[in-house]
């Protein structure tokens, strides 16, 4: 039974060649090179959990911090990455410690495709290396999912686990448990969707051996549920299940629509957005060469099945059909995360990723391995030229803002997007970045039921205050083709929510001074604004680069 579960239960003839070492760890090397041509790293939310992991690594020690956030370690999921990166900033600075945890949860999906692969096929193909190598830079890697990443990582390895096992079933089920208790804590969606996908690989190893018993199916059911014992009391003992987003309201959101009678209209703009988001799996923050990527990758993976140049385990079969039905009905929020149907399409290809067998005598084999080579080097290579223009940025905001004197506590406004991303991965570490090397105070993921760190001190009432006049879902719209002093006004107004400073990001360039604002300092598409500025006083806004 161990030796069929390895081999997806059925005779691997014909396979192709395993890979050398080299090949991956070249692989790797490549995929790391992009990583050092910026000083921070361009994705949404990753450079506010690198604030949060400082922040809890200072401990109080630096007196603007203890003034402004509270430690609140505590029963919570989602941990992860605050473990890892609070103990290694205790030992490192911010910017350098981000590069490290960034290539962690770049390689770790990436790893955990090619130990499911190994699982599944016996060994590791050059196709299974590229189509993993596609996964790293993500579109869930732009946004910064960090936890979720590693929780992948974890996910796909105790999947490799539970099949390589299949014959030990003692040991199966001891490390399982292990592995549902480490993942728990590292992020309760990447759990609930593992014990999904053990349920499935349970399916498929029941029905290899022939039809199963009832009596079969119900102990393997137990033995599921008894490894979800030990992780479902932690969870419902956290914050976490106390979170907004502990349960999903897409009902509720459905019904709003269908009173508002645009139901059709929510639902068909709901059907885009995740047929994009298949698209854009590989992600290089340049919206429409990623889809004409993505299009071809799915053209590689479909048409090699269509073809017969490409197996699917069986042992994944209804795992990958499963991840396929999640990316079209997943709720956006549950289990304490959002956008959590956004990172459905990373799973599916993960597991295509690993499941996918080349049939090596196949005429369109090595075509298919080719193209597939083609399209990992252009994304790599649109991956690079972005976080070149990252670099110099962040250079260029780091040596503008280094000789400045901005106050203690700074807050961001986001005016436009191109795109659904817009420049918020270019934006998102300039906000950060004023606590790493000013030592300010700023707004960051502080919430008890969801992180280890909540807000205090002046930092806490100018947030308060802000949140009383401004709504969240009015913060976070952009103004597209807003006047200029209509921008101006939404800057000044920050001010005295209590803020000192504000960085204001616009894809249109920043502002000029106005008589309640003062531009000190300036790039294609950011602003630093500080209160007041003498009656009259204005400047021109330099044209985008």
């Amino acid at each position: 039974m161990a030796g069929q579960a390895t081999r997806g239960f059925e005779p691997q003839l014909d396979q192709a060649a395993p890979v050398a070492l080299w090949v991956p760890a070249l692989i790797f090397a490549l995929m790391l090179v992009p990583l050092a041509l910026t000083p921070m790293i361009p994705a949404v939310d990753f450079n506010d959990h690198l604030l949060r992991y400082w922040i809890l690594a200072d401990n109080g020690a630096t007196p603007v911090l203890a003034d402004n956030y509270t430690p609140r370690w505590a029963l919570l999921s989602n941990l992860g990455m605050d473990f890892i990166g609070t103990g290694l900033l205790m030992l490192m600075e911010p910017l350098p410690a981000g590069k490290l945890l960034a290539a962690l949860v770049l390689l770790a999906p990436v790893l955990g495709v090619l130990y499911l692969g190994h699982a599944v096929q016996g060994r590791i193909t050059l196709f299974t290396c590229l189509l993993a190598a596609m996964l790293g830079y993500s579109l869930i890697f732009t946004w910064g999912f960090a936890n979720f990443l590693l929780g992948l990582a974890l996910l796909l390895f105790g999947m490799g686990w539970w099949i390589r096992m299949a014959g030990r079933p003692g040991l199966q089920l001891a490390g399982a448990i292990l592995i549902g208790i480490v993942l728990i804590v590292v992020h309760a969606l990447a759990f609930g969707v593992w014990g999904l996908m053990l349920g499935c690989i349970e399916l498929a190893l029941a029905f290899a051996a022939g039809r199963p018993t009832l009596g079969n199916l119900l102990l393997r059911a137990l033995r599921l549920v008894s490894v979800a014992i030990l992780p479902a009391v932690y969870f419902l003992s956290s914050r976490t299940a106390e979170a907004p987003q502990g349960v999903t309201a897409a009902v509720g959101n459905l019904g709003a629509h269908a009173e508002r009678g645009n139901l059709a209209g929510r639902v068909l703009e709901e059907v885009v957005k995740r047929l994009d988001l298949l698209l854009r799996i590989a992600d290089s923050i340049n919206p429409w060469p990623d889809r004409v990527i993505g299009l071809l990758l799915w053209a590689v993976v479909l048409g090699g099945l269509i073809l017969g140049a490409l197996r699917l385990a069986p042992v994944l079969r209804v795992a990958a059909a499963l991840a396929f039905i999640l990316v079209l009905v997943l709720p956006p929020n549950l289990f304490g995360s959002g956008y959590t149907n956004d990172r459905m399409p990373l799973l599916l290809m993960a597991l295509l990723a690993a499941g996918l067998s080349p049939v090596a005598s196949h005429p369109h084999m090595r075509r298919l391995t080719t193209l597939l080579a083609i399209l990992l080097a252009a994304h790599l290579a649109l991956v690079t030229s972005s976080y070149l223009r990252a670099g110099a940025h962040f250079r260029d905001y780091l040596a503008q803002v280094h000789p400045l004197d901005l106050g203690r506590t700074a807050a961001a406004l986001h005016f436009r997007g191109a795109d659904r991303l817009g420049y918020l991965p270019f934006c998102s570490g300039l906000l950060p970045a004023l606590t790493f090397t000013k030592g300010m105070a700023v707004p960051t993921f502080a919430t008890p039921s969801q992180q280890p760190l909540d807000t205090d001190g002046p930092l806490k009432a100018a947030v308060t205050a802000r949140n009383q006049v401004e709504p969240r879902s009015e913060r976070i719209k952009f103004l597209k083709g807003a006047p200029v002093e209509l921008r101006q006004q939404r800057i000044a107004r920050q001010f005295s929510y209590g803020f000192d400073t504000i960085v204001a990001c616009d894809g249109d360039g920043p502002v000029p001074s106005s008589a309640d604002i003062k531009r000190v300092a300036a790039g294609p598409f950011w602003g630093v604004y500080r209160p007041g500025a003498a009656p009259g006083v204005t400047t021109t806004a330099p044209a985008p680069r």
